[in-house]
């Protein structure tokens, strides 16, 4: 049994955190040509976690229908995960929130970025990100600056559909992109790839 999987299910199998449940609510795999962003939106999408995961393994999306009914949301934390192994997170204030504003620079309480503050420089923060038709499919966006592909900077990007720049190139769709630390944070040269996504809650029970 994988690392991931184990997390998934003792995460589905409740674990008290407080006065608390935290537990996944949305898997994404990299490179299984689906839209993040639909699955994520589109309530006909649902697959329960874990239930499917050992059975259809990384061809579809899994999603909770908890995310069509957002509520008493106390923290929301998102994970990328290589080879089992995290990589990249954060934790959101999921208080007053719904399933596609939690994701906002007022909202970043922690990370695994050293530089990553509500008051840092951001031209997008946000699930819906930068959609340009035919060229861009940026989502879950948190970007720093854009100056031309060579010139661009920020954190953390899925490169859903369309790819206009070859750092978003990286493997078939959709991409997961986040950048290192102690570095400039320039997609080009120091940015790495994640194979999965999670998405957890931790609510008021």
């Amino acid at each position: 049994m994988s690392t991931l999987f184990t997390y998934l299910l003792v995460f589905v199998l409740i674990k008290i955190v407080s006065c608390g449940v935290y537990f996944p609510i949305f898997v994404a795999f990299a490179g299984n040509g689906k839209s993040v962003y639909d699955a994520w939106r589109t309530p006909s999408m649902w697959n329960e976690i874990p239930a499917f995961y050992p059975h259809i393994g990384r061809r579809f999306h899994l999603r909770s229908r908890f995310i069509d009914n957002w509520g008493k949301v106390e923290l929301v934390k998102l994970e990328l995960f290589k080879s089992n192994k995290r990589v990249m997170w954060m934790t959101f204030n999921g208080k007053n929130t719904n399933n596609m504003n939690w994701f906002d620079k007022n909202n970043l309480v922690d990370s695994s970025f050293d530089d990553l503050a509500p008051c840092s420089t951001f031209n997008y923060f946000s699930i819906a990100g930068d959609l340009r038709k035919d060229w861009l499919d940026r989502r879950f966006l948190i970007n720093k600056s854009y100056a031309g592909c060579a010139k661009d900077y920020g954190w953390f990007v899925i490169a859903d559909t369309y790819r206009h720049c070859s750092w978003e190139k990286k493997g078939p769709a959709p991409v997961f992109i986040y950048t290192w630390n102690r570095s400039s944070r320039n997609y080009n040269k120091d940015a790495d790839t994640a194979d999965t996504m999670v998405i957890s809650v931790l609510m008021d029970i």
